[in-house]
């Protein structure tokens, strides 16, 4: 199957639930879900032309796959289940599972400029400019 050249949210949102494979499954996870549709959101706002207008599809699956991992992280607790024919799932080790996964797509996506600085412990835009304070009442230099 050819990579597609490019996506749409829904696309993007269908992706991430395939990238989760098996913890989407034991999660109950779909394209549909808030928690998908919250890191389709957070992937959108990264790209400056959003989801639609980004050419750049491996940009585009590496920060989903981080943003779908960091879903299944969210949307689970570390604790173990058991049910009475002795059968178990361990919560614990989903959770092992779901941090090494989450760790392999940050250090993906930290590869994209739009992912570094967040995952670097930034997430603040610098933006050059004038700052102009004419009239002001504040002044400049002023200690608050």
């Amino acid at each position: 199957m050819p990579m597609p050249t490019a996506y749409t949210e829904q696309d993007v949102r269908r992706f991430m639930v395939a990238a989760l494979g098996s913890t989407a499954t034991a999660l109950a996870l779909t394209d549909l879900s808030d928690q998908i549709a919250i890191a389709a959101e957070e992937v959108d706002g990264l790209l400056a032309d959003g989801i639609v207008g980004t050419t750049d599809v491996a940009k585009v699956r590496a920060l989903a796959r981080w943003w779908a991992w960091e879903a299944a992280s969210a949307s689970t607790d570390q604790y173990d289940l058991t049910a009475g024919s002795g059968a178990k799932l361990m919560r614990s080790q989903m959770m092992a599972t779901i941090a090494a996964r989450l760790a392999d797509a940050r250090d993906a996506a930290s590869r994209h400029p739009e992912a570094a600085a967040i995952l670097a412990g930034g997430g603040v835009v610098a933006y050059a400019g004038v700052l102009t304070l004419a009239g002001s009442p504040y002044g400049v230099g002023r200690d608050v």
